[in-house]
């Protein structure tokens, strides 16, 4: 039992080990943030392993790409009211038919950029791990305890006759919904929640650039 155990205990320790018989630390502050790059280039089960996330990364692709793309094309359509003119006809023609190739070669482009940019995985994954982690635990739940609290638009079931204040129903509903997009904002769990998250993610975004 103990021959046995030692053997296993020297396959495992000669699997750590580069082509010069140094040791090799996977872990470790030195390490790289790809923990696959820490091991020896001959080592099979990292060579495998490898391949895997290789063969993973290149069919999961299609389905992360088709998320980025309806993504874009939604915040394109969300901003064009608010952009000026030239840009909120470009936003705008990001819905048509025609512009199917050009927003996909234009998200390949870029993506294909910033993965040659930015050669740390670190970098990515710790800005969204900030970004979003502190978007998903502080500022979305406050946000949703603030639309749950919030009045709901009143609808008049009488005809266009005037209302309080010589306001017609039109203008009643407009600055009703104008109230209740202010509201939440204004709860008392959005003003302690959305200032927190909001730190803490710029908080951990400083500290992965840092």
């Amino acid at each position: 039992m103990g021959h046995r155990l030692h053997v296993r205990l020297r396959i495992a320790d000669d699997s750590l080990r580069d082509d010069d018989g140094l040791r090799v630390l996977p872990f470790g502050e030195a390490s790289a943030s790809n923990l696959l790059l820490n091991f020896a280039p001959t080592d099979r089960l990292a060579l495998a392993a490898r391949a895997a996330t290789g063969l993973s990364i290149v069919l999961g692709y299609p389905l992360a790409f088709k998320g980025l793309y309806n993504a874009f094309k939604g915040l394109c359509q969300s901003l064009s009211a608010y952009l000026p003119s030239r840009a909120a006809t470009l936003a705008a023609a990001t819905a048509a038919d025609s512009a199917h190739t050009p927003v996909v070669l234009f998200l390949l482009g870029l993506s294909t950029a910033l993965s040659l940019a930015v050669t740390d995985i670190a970098v990515p994954v710790g800005i969204s791990g900030a970004v979003l982690g502190a978007a998903i635990i502080y500022i979305f739940p406050a946000l949703i305890d603030g639309a749950s609290r919030a009045p709901r638009t009143a609808h008049p079931s009488s005809g266009a006759g005037p209302t309080s204040r010589g306001q017609g129903p039109a203008a009643l509903a407009e600055g009703s919904s104008r109230t209740t997009r202010r509201r939440v904002w204004a709860t008392p769990l959005s003003l302690l929640l959305l200032p927190l998250g909001s730190l803490l993610a710029i908080v951990g975004t400083y500290v992965t650039l840092r």
